[in-house]
């Protein structure tokens, strides 16, 4: 992880000193162009000492793995920000302070949502499964859809039934998504429909209503998906949900900026963000004598502690060029509530942001990206340059994000910036435990990091990554817990 800090101070470095809007036009920088950014002296020990001072209280037991809108989660935002504050770093958020408080309404539907397809009706629950819906009614016209095929506007699309993941691609224009349930999701799902959550919607309090930022994904029973398939296309088709407002809950972001030394690139601003939140705890029993908490040492707290010294070694240096808001966002396991409310009051004009660096669970690899020795050729500026030229069209890198997903704001199209960041090898990762939270199972690996990950738009048609698997928690599985070091460099206690 300390690796991966020193590469992220390279990259950000470029963004933030690189002159004019390149990231606004689609005429390409040439790799050859961009400054050349030396790795920053660094003191590792000390550097590990400082994660693992971060670390330690995050992914605590004491706070309980920061659950998505809990007192714990609260006491993590106040933590960000007092670190924020002591940086010197100017508040962007309520009072003069950096934490913002997010209210949210949730509804819960009176009566099972009804899917109504020509005169025939189904029922959530029994011949359908859908956990979110976006208002009382959603209602388009069939549309089916071959491999490669885009979605009409407003159209409600009925996939294949062996249609692969990857075909949610292209679906962004449209209202409903229907799919036909997996093999596996059919024979467990009683228990799916049992685990549907209670709140079926949400509002942000203060904040206009905004449209949705992709297509409501329903999975069909076999019986259900298939008398859809006989209808023509054409066919209207609406999905009715009697709303009833219940609680309001609340999440907190931590929002700060550090100003810019160029007054002709105030307008350029430069967002680093990572999510604050994670599962929490599961409740236990009697004689239930198995850890309950998800610490979140991984998710996310590793990218919180990485924006945390990414904001201490700006704010130590020389004044960059461009403004830096560092982001840290609430509720985003449940929800991207947060990261919503950033979009809808944004603390800056969504027009003059140019890219986010947004770092998510960087204490794990990412297979097909070769780990290479820090300093080498693989962690220069020019080759970050190359793999986002390459994983982004020149078109997609001229959007400012307007909406929201459930890892921080996105644009109802392509995103701004896409990073690729190539990790080298830690010397402060440790061997880390993967746990399933229902059984005693565990595995054991080494573990030192994974790159930047773009954000996940479904308003870009990407498929939105699995929130649970039957029978567990959240996503199913606890983190790595790379970074949690004492300064001896042996494994601290964590999870997540």
């Amino acid at each position: 992880m300390m690796c991966r800090l020193l590469g992220l101070s390279l990259l950000l470095g470029t963004v933030v000193s690189t002159s004019g809007c390149a990231s606004r036009t689609a005429t390409s920088v040439p790799p050859t162009s961009l400054p050349v950014v030396s790795a920053p002296s660094v003191d590792l020990p000390l550097l590990e000492r400082r994660v693992a001072a971060h670390m330690r209280f995050l992914a605590s037991d004491a706070l309980n793995g920061r659950g998505s809108g809990t007192r714990d989660e609260w006491i993590a935002a106040t933590y960000i920000g007092a670190q924020l504050a002591a940086l010197g770093l100017d508040p962007m958020g309520d009072d003069g302070w950096f934490v913002q408080q997010v209210e949210v309404q949730r509804f819960t539907a009176a009566t099972p949502p009804v899917l109504t397809v020509g005169d025939r009706t189904f029922t959530r629950g029994t011949a359908f499964l859908v956990g979110q819906v976006p208002g009382a009614r959603v209602a388009g016209v069939l549309q089916r859809v071959s491999p490669g095929t885009t979605a009409a506007a407003g159209a409600v699309v009925l996939l294949p039934a062996d249609a692969p993941p990857t075909a949610m691609t292209g679906m962004a224009a449209a209202a409903l998504v229907l799919r036909r349930a997996s093999a596996a999701q059919a024979g467990n799902w009683a228990q799916m429909a049992r685990q549907l959550p209670e709140f079926i919607s949400s509002q942000l309090v203060g904040t206009p209503a905004a449209a949705p930022a992709g297509p409501t994904v329903l999975t069909l029973d076999a019986a259900t998906h298939d008398a859809i398939s006989a209808m023509a296309d054409g066919t209207a088709i609406r999905l009715d949900t009697a709303l009833v407002a219940g609680d309001r809950i609340r999440t907190w972001n931590v929002v700060g900026r550090l100003p810019g030394s160029d007054p002709s690139a105030s307008s350029e601003v430069v967002i680093l963000s990572a999510h604050l939140d994670h599962l929490g705890a599961r409740a236990g029993t009697a004689s239930d004598v198995a850890d309950t908490i998800y610490n979140g040492a991984d998710d996310d707290a590793s990218g919180v502690v990485a924006v945390l010294e990414l904001a201490r070694v700006l704010a130590a240096g020389p004044t960059p060029r461009r403004p830096v808001v560092f982001a840290l966002f609430g509720s985003e396991e449940s929800g991207g509530y947060g990261a919503r409310y950033f979009v809808d009051r944004p603390v800056v004009p969504l027009t003059d942001i140019v890219a986010d660096l947004q770092v998510e669970m960087i204490g794990r690899p990412d297979p097909k990206v070769p780990a290479a020795p820090c300093g080498s050729r693989a962690t220069s500026v020019p080759r970050w340059d190359r793999n986002w030229r390459r994983a982004a069209p020149a078109s997609s890198r001229t959007r400012t994000r307007t909406s929201a997903s459930s890892n921080g704001p996105t644009t109802s199209a392509s995103p701004a910036v896409v990073w690729s960041h190539t990790p080298c090898r830690a010397t402060g990762c440790t061997a880390s435990t993967t746990r399933s939270p229902t059984s005693s199972s565990t595995s054991t690996s080494r573990t030192c990091a994974m790159p930047l990950r773009r954000w996940s738009s479904r308003s870009a048609g990407w498929p939105r990554r699995p929130r649970s698997r039957p029978g567990w928690r959240g996503r199913g599985h606890e983190n790595a817990e790379c970074g949690m070091l004492n300064a001896e460099g042996t494994r601290a206690k964590g999870k997540g």
